[in-house]
């Protein structure tokens, strides 16, 4: 099972590589964007948000699976 889970990482990593540096810092903005919004649920919505906010590193993982790099910058952003 655990396998299967990293074929398909490996899809999107390949998937990804096929994209341009430019789309592929869009998807990073996009994500990075996405990742503060979750994170800022939590001060905006406090009954939700709490269970929302989890969801703030999901983002940062999907960059940190088109590349390492990208998933660095993602955190960073």
């Amino acid at each position: 099972m655990g396998y299967r889970i990293f074929e398909n990482a490996l899809s999107i990593h390949e998937k990804c590589n096929n994209l341009s540096y430019t789309n592929r810092l869009v998807l990073v903005a996009i994500f990075s964007g996405l990742a503060a919004v979750f994170q800022s649920v939590g001060a905006l919505f406090p009954g939700i948000g709490y269970f929302v906010s989890p969801l703030a590193t999901a983002p940062i993982i999907f960059c940190s699976i088109f590349s390492v790099r990208l998933g660095f910058l993602s955190y960073l952003l």
